[in-house]
């Protein structure tokens, strides 16, 4: 198939300029365009059947500052570039967005049915000059200008966009949310710790969008408002400070321990040692008493002596009271 460019061409012609005048712009030193703006998913589709948008006027100095200015309000609704080799066709998309240089193969300016395709600066200025009450017609192919037709998009759809498994409602299939989450943590589980629910989260994020993003997306970092959801791994060094340190507050534990139990030792003895002082003193006490027995009873035992050696002396007859 032709490229969609030459393919308009054969529909629609393209108008031939007046360069011969130099026009002076409508405004001092701007030039304008007023247009309406369509987004169309395939080239041969009608334009009332693209996305309608908001009517814009596009000024500048230069047809190249327009043109700058029509790429940047449409960039939002442009996917990368897609392209087809063989046949049977297979598609392909794009790794990187469109840029300005691509302008020709995303966009299409009209005027009723002529294509506005100037050359030069010079020649844009003399048509916008004398055109400018008039409203232009801008058109956006989403994928570019090889996509023409409805088959076309029917099979870049298939091949590029469409989940490659499916439920019955056209959602991807439950393999596919696996397969996902698998390579998922294949990419970031050395680097991010998560649920279960959280890493199906993210796949099912990624499964949304067309699936030639699905390989770059695995690749990119979680998305900014689900990265509150995942905690990081530490690293090589991160998990030797972090055993150092589950170590050392371990053998503080210990230590802690220990001293408990010390001064709860030292609390018993101390305890004792008042018991035993105790104890002390009351056996002195007691010994004392026991010396004081001991000791009348030696004195007991003198007296007893004394006794016995005075039972023992001889009673002498008492010859001074004796009647004779």
């Amino acid at each position: 198939m032709q490229n969609s460019q030459n393919s308009q061409d054969v529909h629609t012609p393209t108008h031939h300029y007046n360069t011969r005048s130099s026009p002076q712009p409508t405004r001092a030193g701007v030039y304008t365009l007023r247009a309406d703006l369509f987004v169309k998913e395939s080239v041969y589709a009608r334009d009332n059947s693209g996305k309608r948008l908001h009517p814009q006027v596009f000024e500048g100095a230069q047809w190249s500052n327009i043109r700058a200015s029509i790429f940047d309000f449409f960039s939002s609704h442009m996917s990368p570039k897609a392209t087809y080799v063989n046949d049977p066709r297979t598609w392909s998309v794009s790794d990187s967005p469109p840029t300005l240089d691509d302008f020709e193969s995303y966009i299409s300016i009209k005027l009723a049915r002529y294509h506005f395709k100037p050359t030069s600066n010079e020649q844009a200025h003399a048509y916008l000059a004398s055109h400018v009450n008039s409203t232009f017609t801008i058109l956006v192919f989403k994928w570019g200008n090889q996509v023409n037709t409805a088959a076309d998009l029917q099979e870049l759809n298939e091949q590029c966009v469409a989940p490659p498994s499916r439920d019955r409602a056209g959602a991807a299939a439950e393999t596919l949310h696996q397969e996902t989450v698998a390579l998922l943590k294949d990419k970031w589980a050395m680097i991010y710790s998560a649920y279960e629910a959280t890493w199906r989260m993210w796949a099912a994020s990624i499964l949304k969008k067309p699936f030639h993003q699905h390989a770059i997306s695995i690749d990119l970092p979680p998305p900014s408002n689900m990265l509150h959801l995942f905690s990081s791994v530490p690293n090589g060094p991160q998990r030797q400070m972090a055993n150092l340190e589950q170590n050392a507050t371990m053998s503080l534990d210990v230590v802690d321990s220990c001293v408990e139990e010390l001064q709860a030792v030292l609390r018993y003895t101390e305890d004792a040692s008042e018991r035993v002082k105790r104890s002390i003193e009351f056996m002195n006490g007691k010994r004392r008493v026991i010396q004081g027995f001991m000791h009348q009873m030696q004195q007991a035992a003198q007296y007893a002596e004394v006794v016995a050696a005075i039972a023992a002396i001889p009673n002498a007859e008492d010859v001074d009271h004796s009647d004779t």
